[in-house]
């Protein structure tokens, strides 16, 4: 499906130092059906899609694995009000290079 409308809700090359998490801000995604992104980083980790009906609460996310020098993508539903992604360097190293997007689309 071809989406007329695609929005970059977070973007982030904030380097984590070894264990640490980034925690994006939190976005209304209402307007939006689908969630979208990629991400990329020199060290493993994870990273979390979540989403939320009042913004405070993180009811509902969707969960990826983040190879070191491998990019990540996702395309999830649109499923809360709110939605913000959380990524964490799960290496016993910092992170020389990290590129994280949360991009909403509407069609």
């Amino acid at each position: 499906m071809k989406y007329w409308r695609a929005d970059t809700l977070d973007y982030t090359a904030t380097l984590l130092v070894a264990a640490a998490v980034y925690t994006g801000n939190t976005r209304r995604i209402d307007q939006y059906e689908k969630l979208t992104g990629t991400i990329i980083t020199d060290q493993n980790g994870t990273a979390l899609i979540q989403q939320s009906s009042d913004g405070t609460n993180w009811d509902y996310e969707t969960s990826l694995s983040l190879t070191a020098g491998t990019g990540a993508a996702f395309n999830v539903d649109a499923v809360g009000l709110f939605a913000r992604i959380k990524i964490t360097n799960t290496a016993g190293a910092d992170q020389t290079y990290l590129r994280g997007y949360l991009i909403g689309r509407a069609g």
